[in-house]
């Protein structure tokens, strides 16, 4: 039997630490979405015994600017981990150059890139995340994306205390930034309530160029008249809205879209949006891709959340870049704000179909 003096011992005590570190080399083979868990259930949980720099040599770009030991403790210990869907994005090339001493030509590198939806659950809390990835020799990230972030979220409840009680559409903006803050499989189950009328107005607006976009919160749809579209006064955006179905829309509105917006994506092609909210930059609803029409590319910098929830439709996340979207100027023109007065012939002239303003409600912007 081997004995250990006392200096063998106590220098086996004070590599015991050592000894028990968890090291992140991990092996070449190692897929995407095994590089994802490991990511979140070791290098950002509250673990002492990481060893997190090795970890370093599999970030890339935008997440190799991040100081990956404040990345301790960014997830809870022993969370869960799901892979909801792994998406092949578009491969990009880069020029090696070679060695003329060595005779060694210049070469093409392939780089390999996928985006990974996951969802992390803790706590009863599910919270949702776009992973994208890279591959040369071995796999990498490259960045991930959430909304509402950590930051965000908070930003959104603050902005939530901030509202005005007393203005008038107090309890609807109070309701959007809630929506922002629900769960996506919650935001899903929005989609449920009106997937029925969204499809029949998405179909209708696809077969229209007459438009930019629908502020729903904006809009008197109940003063919209049976036979409005007969008029011989009106413009081609407001005779299309006339034939839209009026309670549809108003349904739409009551279960949560504050939008519908014309998104163009290449030459005369373009979406309906239909957008439940947005915060700062970034946009949360439903886009409807007909069959004809390729989904916009997954992009950290665009689209960042693509999940489908039915036939055509998408759940979507991003920013909305301002070159693809129309002018967000209400698509009805102003019209006088005057009452319905009597015109010779016995009928009534049309009222604006746009709300007044009121000073006090506006879409809240956190402060600075």
């Amino acid at each position: 039997m081997r004995i250990f003096s006392h200096v063998q011992f106590a220098l086996i005590l004070a590599l015991s630490p050592l000894l028990n570190l968890s090291s992140q080399v991990l092996p070449d083979d190692v897929r995407s979405w095994q590089l994802v868990k490991t990511f979140i259930q070791e290098t950002g949980s509250p673990l002492e015994n990481i060893d997190r720099k090795s970890f370093q040599t599999r970030l890339t770009g935008e997440a190799a600017k991040i100081d990956i030991e404040k990345l301790k403790g960014r997830w809870p210990r022993f969370i869960d981990v799901y892979i909801d869907t792994i998406i092949s994005l578009h491969e990009r090339y880069r020029k090696v150059p070679g060695n003329k001493e060595e005779n060694i030509p210049d070469c093409i590198d392939t780089i390999l890139n996928s985006a990974l939806a996951i969802t992390t659950y803790s706590n009863g809390i599910y919270e949702s995340y776009s992973f994208f990835c890279e591959y040369d020799s071995i796999w990498r990230i490259e960045s991930w994306r959430q909304f509402p972030s950590m930051e965000e979220r908070q930003a959104i409840s603050d902005s939530i205390l901030d509202l005005d009680t007393t203005a008038g559409d107090y309890l609807r903006q109070r309701s959007i930034l809630t929506t922002l803050l629900l769960e996506e499989k919650s935001q899903v189950e929005v989609f449920m309530w009106i997937r029925t009328d969204a499809t029949k107005i998405a179909q209708q607006l696809l077969r229209s160029s007459n438009w930019k976009e629908f502020d729903l919160t904006e809009l008197e749809l109940d003063l919209i008249g049976e036979y409005d579209a007969l008029d011989d006064d009106l413009t081609p955006t407001e005779l299309l809205l006339h034939r839209l179905n009026p309670s549809a829309l108003s349904r739409l509105s009551t279960q949560g879209i504050s939008k519908i917006i014309r998104y163009h994506h290449i030459g005369k092609k373009f979406y309906p949006l239909f957008e439940l909210g947005n915060f700062q930059d970034k946009s949360v609803g439903f886009l409807y891709a007909p069959d004809s029409i390729p989904t916009p590319p997954l992009s950290k910098d665009m689209f960042f959340t693509m999940r489908p929830v039915d036939s055509n439709w998408w759940l979507y996340k991003g920013v909305l870049e301002p070159s693809s979207v129309s002018d967000k100027n209400s698509p009805v023109p102003q019209q006088s704000t005057q009452e319905k007065t009597e015109k010779g012939d016995g009928s009534l002239k049309r009222r604006s179909l746009t709300k007044r303003k009121n000073d006090k409600s506006q879409f809240l912007i956190p402060k600075e």
